[in-house]
C-alpha cells in the first residue's frame, strides 16, 4: 500500500536541474576555435544577430563554463563570449569574422571562426554561416522544437533496453504522415506505440524513487501545465447567440494531441548538483534606508548564556522532511550575529536562508564582523549618512571611510551604544580608528562612556582608546600609553602593538626590536588574519628604519600580502637614502634596482637616488632612474646634465639645460662650455651664476687678459703689469751700453720674481727649478 501511495504522490512531480556546458577555445594558423560541449541530444542554433552571432539550444537550463576561453586565443577574431540569461551564449566578433561549423560524434558543437573570403564580404551576417556538411552558405537552422527537459547523464550501456533513453529524439519518434479525408480536414497525427520494455523501465524507476521519497531523499517539484493559447480562427466559450464563422477554403481539424513524457520526473544526482556551475548572485539593489529592525542587535538575545540559547535555537531548525524553518534560520543566525559570530551566521544563511532584505542586512553585518574586505562592496556599505541603525555598519565596512560630511554622527553613536557588551568591546577600537581617520576625534572621544561601562575591571577596551586619540592628537604620552598596552593579554594588544610601531616609524628614528620581532612572529601565526598585512608593512619598514635592508627586502619580496605595498617599497628606499653608508647604498641599490626602477615613479624619491647615484660616481645608474619619469621635471633634467658631465659628454650636458635657468643651471652651463672651448660663453654663464672667481679662470684659460685688469689679486695685479701692458713709446732707457744693459737685467729678474710667484700661486714648479 506504500508502495502505491507513493507512487501516485510522485507521478505528477519532477526534479529541476540544469546542464553544465564547458566551453574550450584553441588558436589554430587562421582561425581560433570554439567547442561547445552540447549534449548529444541537443538542439544547436547559431544565428546572427548586430554585432555576431547567437547559439541557442534546448539543453535544460544551460550553464556554460567559459572561465578559461580566452587564456588560449586572443581577442582579435572574438570579441567577447556572454551566456545570456535565457540560455543562449552570445559570441561578439570581430568585423570581418565569420564562423563555420560543425558537429562531432559525442555532439560536440565546433564553432571555426575565419577571415571571411572576398567573395563573401559582401554578404548579409546570415548567409556568413558555413556548415561543413554544406559547401554553399546557408542559413544557421532553427531549433525544430521548443526546450524541453531531459536526462543527459551519461551511463554505462549494460542492459538491452537502455539504449532506448540515449538514442537522439529523432530515432524514437515518428508522424504518420496526414490522410485527407472528405471533408477537407487534416486528419489528427497517431502519436507513435510506445516501446512495450519501457513498463519494466518505469515500474523499476518509480519502485525506487518512491523508497527515496518515503525516506526523505528526494524532494519534489510541480510544474504548472502551460496554457495553449486559442488557434486564431477558434472561438472558446462563446456565448449563446453568437456564431463562430470559419473559411471554407482553409477547414481547420482538431488540434494534434501533445506527447506528455512518459515519465513526468526529472532526476539529478548529488554529483550532477555539485557540478553545477554556480549562477552570479544578483546584485542587492538599495533605493532607501533599511528599517532599525534588521539592525537591533541587543534585542535578539536575552540574559541566558550564549550556549544555552544556541543550542535552543538549533533544537528545532529543521522540520518535516528535514526542510528548514525559515524563521528559526533566522532567529539563529540572529543569533550568531549579536554574540559576534559573522562566520557561523553567513554560512548558515547561505545554506538555509530565505532570500530577502532581511538576509542581506544579516549576511552584510556578518561580513563587517568578519572583517570581510567584500562587506565594501556592498550597497549597503555606501549608506554612511542615514538616520538609523545601518549608519554604524556601513561606516564599519566602507572602504575607503566616508568623508566627514557624509556620516550621520548621532545615528552612529545611539546605535553603537545601544549593542550588547562584548560587541561593544570588540568594534570600539576599529570604530574609533575610522573615526580619527577622518578627523572626527570629538566622536571618537564621545564614544569613551559607552566603552567605559563594559570596563570596569578591565580598562584594557577604554586605554586603547584614548591611546589612539591620544595618537592622532601628537600627544608625547601617547606612545608609552601604547607600549605598555602592547604587552597585555587582551584583546586590544595587537591593536595597541600595531599603533604604537606605526607611532615609532612615523617618528622617524629606530623601531624597538623585541616589538619589531613580536610583530613579525604574530604576521607568521596570524596569517590569514585581517591584520597580518599590515604586521607584514610595520615589519618590512621597521628592518628599513633599523638600517637592516636585506631584511626589510626579504620581507618584501612577497608584495602581495603585504598592505600598502607601494608605500611600503618607497618607505624602505627613502630610509635607505636617508640612513645607509655610502657602501650599504651602493650594494643596495645595485642588487634591488628592479625595484628601485618602481619607486622611481615618484618624483621626489626618484631625484634623491639619482642624486645621490651622482655624488657616489654612478651616473649611469641616475639616467637609468631618471629615465623611468613620465615626464621629466627641471631636477630630472638638471640630473641628467650633471650625469652627463660625469661622462665627460658636455653637449649632452648643454642639450638637458636648454631653456633652464637659475644659477645652478648656469654654473652647470657654464662647465660644459668651458670643457667644449668656449671660453667666452663660459665666462657669460659664470657671471650670470655669480661667480666672478670662475669668469676670470676662464680669461686665463682663453689668455685674454683684458678681463683681468680690476683683478683684485696682487699677485695677478703685478703679473698683468709686467707682462700685459704694452711698452708705451718714450720708454727707452737712456745712457751707454752698459746702462741699458744694467736697465735690461734688472727688468728681466723682475719678471722672472713675478713669474715665479705666478707659478708658486698656481702651485707649479717654479721657473729656477
Amino acid at each position: 500500500m506504500r508502495f502505491w501511495i507513493a507512487l501516485l504522490f510522485l507521478l505528477p512531480f519532477t526534479l529541476a536541474y540544469a546542464t553544465p556546458i564547458p566551453v574550450k577555445s584553441g588558436e589554430h594558423d587562421g582561425f581560433s576555435r570554439l567547442v561547445v560541449y552540447l549534449p548529444a541530444s541537443a538542439s544547436r542554433a547559431l544565428a546572427p544577430v548586430d554585432g555576431g552571432f547567437r547559439l541557442a539550444t534546448d539543453a535544460s537550463d544551460p550553464q556554460y563554463a567559459l572561465q578559461n576561453v580566452f587564456e588560449l586565443i586572443p581577442r582579435d577574431r572574438l570579441k567577447a563570449l556572454i551566456a545570456e540569461p535565457d540560455g543562449t551564449l552570445l559570441l561578439k566578433l570581430a568585423p570581418g569574422i565569420v564562423p563555420e561549423t560543425f558537429t562531432l560524434e559525442s555532439g560536440a558543437f565546433v564553432v571555426d571562426l575565419k577571415d571571411a573570403p572576398p567573395d563573401q564580404a559582401a554578404l548579409p551576417p546570415a548567409a556568413a554561416v558555413r556548415d561543413r556538411g554544406n559547401s554553399s552558405p546557408t542559413k544557421a537552422p532553427q531549433p525544430s522544437s521548443p526546450p524541453r527537459q531531459r536526462t543527459v547523464q551519461p551511463v554505462a550501456i549494460g542492459r538491452d533496453y537502455l539504449d532506448l533513453f540515449w538514442q537522439p529524439p529523432h530515432m524514437r519518434e515518428t508522424t504518420a504522415a496526414p490522410v485527407r479525408i472528405s471533408d477537407g480536414a487534416p486528419k489528427p497525427q497517431i502519436p507513435p506505440k510506445p516501446d512495450p520494455r519501457l513498463d519494466g523501465i518505469e515500474e523499476s524507476l518509480l519502485r525506487q524513487i518512491s523508497r527515496a521519497a518515503s525516506q526523505g531523499l528526494v524532494s519534489a517539484q510541480v510544474k504548472a501545465s502551460e496554457a495553449r493559447p486559442p488557434k486564431s480562427g477558434q472561438q472558446t466559450n462563446s456565448p449563446a447567440g453568437e456564431t463562430t464563422t470559419e473559411s471554407a477554403d482553409d477547414p481547420m481539424g482538431p488540434p494534434a494531441p501533445a506527447l506528455s513524457p512518459h515519465l513526468a520526473v526529472d532526476s539529478m544526482t548529488v554529483i550532477d548538483r555539485d557540478h553545477l556551475v554556480t549562477p552570479p548572485q544578483t546584485q542587492l539593489e538599495v533605493s532607501e534606508c533599511p528599517p532599525d529592525r534588521y539592525f537591533d542587535l541587543a534585542s535578539w538575545i536575552d540574559e541566558r548564556p550564549a550556549f544555552a540559547q544556541i543550542s535552543d535555537a538549533r533544537r528545532d531548525l529543521l522540520g518535516e522532511f528535514d526542510v528548514p524553518d525559515p524563521r528559526k534560520v533566522t532567529a539563529l543566525a540572529r543569533l550568531y550575529i549579536a554574540f559576534g559570530f559573522g562566520t557561523e551566521a553567513r554560512a548558515l544563511l547561505r545554506d538555509m536562508g530565505k532570500d530577502g532584505p532581511g538576509k542581506d542586512a544579516l549576511l552584510f553585518v556578518g561580513s563587517v564582523l568578519d572583517q570581510d574586505p567584500a562587506a565594501a562592496a556592498s550597497p549597503l556599505a555606501r549608506l554612511t549618512d542615514c538616520d538609523g541603525a545601518v549608519a554604524l555598519w556601513a561606516f564599519l565596512a566602507s572602504d575607503p571611510p566616508p568623508e566627514k560630511r557624509d556620516v550621520a554622527f548621532a545615528a552612529l553613536r545611539r546605535n553603537f551604544e545601544a549593542l550588547p557588551a562584548d560587541l561593544r568591546r570588540s568594534l570600539a577600537p576599529n570604530l574609533v580608528a575610522r573615526l580619527t581617520q577622518i578627523g572626527a576625534a570629538d566622536v571618537a572621544r564621545s564614544l569613551e562612556p559607552a566603552v567605559s561601562r563594559i570596563t570596569t575591571e578591565d580598562r584594557t577596551a577604554l586605554d586603547t582608546v584614548e591611546a589612539e586619540i591620544q595618537a592622532k592628537e601628537a600627544n608625547p604620552q601617547a606612545l608609552g600609553n601604547l607600549e605598555a598596552l602592547s604587552k597585555t593579554n587582551s584583546e586590544q594588544g595587537l591593536r595597541a602593538l600595531i599603533l604604537w610601531l606605526n607611532g615609532q616609524i612615523d617618528a622617524g628614528g629606530e623601531v624597538d626590536p623585541a616589538a619589531l620581532a613580536n610583530a613579525e612572529a604574530l604576521a607568521f601565526e596570524l596569517a590569514k588574519a585581517p591584520e597580518a598585512p599590515e604586521l607584514r608593512r610595520i615589519a618590512a619598514i621597521g628592518h628599513a628604519a633599523n638600517s637592516e635592508f636585506p631584511k626589510a627586502f626579504e620581507i618584501y619580496a612577497d608584495a602581495a600580502t603585504i598592505a600598502d605595498p607601494n608605500g611600503t617599497l618607497a618607505a624602505i628606499f627613502t630610509r635607505l637614502v636617508a640612513q645607509a653608508s655610502d657602501a650599504v647604498f651602493l650594494r643596495t641599490l645595485y642588487d634591488e634596482l628592479p625595484l628601485a626602477e618602481e619607486v622611481a615613479q615618484i618624483p621626489d624619491l626618484r631625484q634623491e637616488l639619482a642624486e645621490r647615484a651622482i655624488s657616489l660616481g654612478m651616473p649611469a645608474v641616475a639616467v637609468r632612474l631618471l629615465g623611468k619619469a613620465a615626464q621629466l621635471t627641471e631636477q630630472d633634467k638638471t640630473l641628467l646634465a650633471r650625469a652627463a658631465l660625469l661622462e665627460m659628454d658636455p653637449a649632452a650636458a648643454l642639450a638637458h639645460l636648454k631653456d633652464l635657468g637659475g644659477q645652478q643651471v648656469e654654473q652647470l652651463r657654464a662647465k660644459a662650455l668651458s670643457r667644449l672651448g668656449r671660453h667666452d660663453d663660459a665666462r657669460a654663464a659664470y657671471l650670470r651664476a655669480g661667480n666672478p672667481e670662475d669668469a676670470r679662470a676662464q680669461s686665463w684659460h682663453k689668455g685674454d687678459w683684458s678681463n683681468l685688469e680690476t683683478s683684485p689679486d696682487a699677485v695677478e695685479k703685478q703679473f698683468l703689469e709686467t707682462f700685459g701692458a704694452a711698452p708705451s713709446p718714450g720708454t727707452d732707457v737712456q745712457g751707454g751700453p752698459i746702462t741699458q744693459a744694467r736697465s735690461l737685467l734688472e727688468r728681466s729678474q723682475a719678471e722672472r720674481e713675478t713669474l715665479s710667484k705666478m707659478l708658486d700661486r698656481l702651485a707649479l714648479p717654479s721657473a729656477q727649478e
